[in-house]
């Protein structure tokens, strides 16, 4: 079903004179636009880089083309962009590990992504969840707390490796819930979701669209979202923050572009990425994908950056994480 938010906010810029043939958005660029993935194709956030380069494209905007320059968790392919020509044809699409964890996990990194880069637009937040495998005798949040005080220090919790947004799940649960677990890293969240499923770790922490399979076939329970509200995609689960106030750890997908981009082009920007951002073909694949969109305005996404750094900074601090 349309998200209504966008559908108002479609309206809205339809009112106000920016309609999908506006020579604003026609003209945006005549030369080939970048969005730089800084990952391996594949994964969730070049999935939707490139079903966001495809409507833009198709809304008129010029050609836009996605380049995956992965390696360093990100850095490589951020670091392209922090040194591009701020003229709006070099663009970046990346999490929010980048911004959030990334500068607490290097000892150096040659840039500062916050104050380097200027945010466009937050796309999208990928549904994160706790689950365990059905042989635990737990159905809640509440009642995984009380099991796992229990056996303190016996449970594992797997993850997408160290640092990751799911490894910042695993922490904050443990310290807001005051419980003990083991800590298991994975290379990616498809290895750590499959040991659970297969009963090797009790506990995971993993996209909703990953762990669905295994919660249809049986193997696992999904408990919670770990977002600070339940997702609109699934609504009948609730979120850890129902039990735990306060708790709210979110995978988040945005779009930056170099600093001192003219402010006229940033604005032709977000208008065109707005648009697209309201299609049936995002949506389709974002509800595919697991993930919510967002419509989240620039200012408020720059100080929720910054919020959800300090936040970081003190857990990886705690947990004496470096690369």
């Amino acid at each position: 079903m349309k998200n209504t938010k966008w559908a108002a906010r479609l309206a809205a810029l339809m009112l106000s004179g920016f309609a999908l043939g506006s020579a604003q958005a026609a003209t945006y660029s005549e030369q080939p636009v970048r969005l730089i993935v800084p990952y391996s194709a594949g994964g969730s956030i070049d999935t939707i880089a490139r079903a966001a380069a495809r409507e833009m494209s198709r809304q008129g905007g010029g050609n836009f083309i996605v380049e995956n320059r992965p390696g360093a968790s990100g850095n490589i392919g951020t670091r392209t962009v922090v040194d591009a020509i701020p003229d709006g044809n070099t663009l970046l699409v990346a999490p929010d590990n980048v911004f959030t964890v990334n500068p607490h996990l290097f000892d150096t990194m040659g840039f500062d992504p916050i104050n380097d880069l200027t945010p466009v637009w937050e796309m999208a937040r990928l549904v994160l969840v706790i689950a365990v495998h059905e042989s635990l005798p737990v159905k809640s949040i509440p009642e995984l707390i009380d099991y796992a005080k229990s056996k303190p220090d016996e449970l594992g919790i797997a993850t997408a490796g160290d640092g990751t947004p799911h490894h910042l799940v695993a922490e904050m649960f443990q310290k807001m819930a005051g419980v003990e677990l083991i800590h298991v890293p994975y290379k990616g969240g498809a290895p750590a979701i499959a040991d659970a499923a297969a009963g090797h770790v009790p506990i995971v922490v993993g996209g909703l669209s990953v762990i669905q399979p295994h919660v249809d076939s049986g193997r696992l329970r999904v408990l919670a979202v770990t977002q600070s509200e339940r997702s609109p995609q699934s609504p009948d689960i609730p979120a850890v923050a129902e039990s735990l106030p306060g708790f709210d750890i979110s995978s988040w997908i945005g779009m930056f572009a170099p600093l001192n981009m003219p402010q006229a082009k940033l604005d032709a920007l977000r208008d065109l990425l707005e648009r697209s951002m309201s299609s049936d073909e995002l949506e389709k694949v974002m509800i595919t994908n697991g993930i919510d969109p967002i419509a989240e305005q620039p200012e408020d996404f720059r100080a929720r950056i910054q919020a959800e750094s300090d936040v970081n900074r003190k857990l990886l601090s705690a947990i004496d994480v470096k690369r």
